[in-house]
């Protein structure tokens, strides 16, 4: 960019101003802006878990165990995660990267009492004939079915159905995972009864992960 805007400058004082401008070899770029994220300390990651409640919790205790992107929580789909072997895939990360990282032992016996309950979800839809969860790219159509079973249902799905702003008008309405922002606003709460003087969002505790 400054690059660009130096030669703009030059083209603009040499051709229409018509200046002598000289040597200038010795000009120097500004450094770029230098960003530190905001990291919480581990009595702080302690402190805001102890305030979330519900699949709230076990939400932010994956993200900050996994080191998960809010997007990529939220799109967890039930064979994305491997009890037996303790591994949690993601798919279709930044770049459209798949991955795997190692699933924290002490998260195994909450997210199978979880998903006994999210089961019960599947069943009444499908006893109601809801219509299948989406289908990344072209699936629908390569496996017109696979939406309506369990194991691409998502692990943390919406309470109620909606409709996908992204579809038309007249799309059925379906189950759709939790929201970011729904996700995100528990956390900030939870944030300002642990009394963390810090910004808070759920990428925190990805950069908190990291660190620790």
């Amino acid at each position: 960019t400054q690059r660009q805007a130096l030669n703009a400058g030059v083209f603009f004082l040499r051709e229409v101003r018509k200046m002598e401008l000289g040597d200038f070899s010795d000009y120097v770029k500004a450094n770029p802006r230098k960003y530190y994220p905001v990291v919480y300390s581990k009595g702080e990651i302690s402190r805001l878990l102890a305030e979330v409640r519900g699949q709230w919790s076990l939400m932010a205790r994956l993200q900050y165990g996994c080191g998960l992107r809010i997007s990529e929580l939220c799109r967890l789909r039930v064979k994305d995660v491997d009890l037996e072997r303790g591994k949690l895939y993601i798919r279709a990360g930044k770049g459209d990267k798949d991955r795997c990282v190692p699933l924290p032992k002490c998260l195994k016996e909450a997210l199978v009492e979880h998903l006994q309950e999210v089961l019960k979800v599947h069943e009444a839809d499908r006893a109601a004939n809801v219509p299948g969860v989406f289908m990344p790219g072209a699936l629908d159509k390569k496996m017109p079915k696979a939406g309506r079973r369990w194991e691409w249902f998502w692990v943390f799905p919406m309470k109620s159905l909606s409709r996908d702003p992204r579809g038309e008008r007249d799309a059925p309405r379906r189950r759709h995972h939790i929201l970011p922002r729904a996700y995100q606003k528990e956390l900030s709460i939870a944030a300002v009864k642990a009394q963390i003087p810090k910004r808070s969002n759920s990428h925190v505790l990805r950069h908190s992960y990291a660190t620790h």
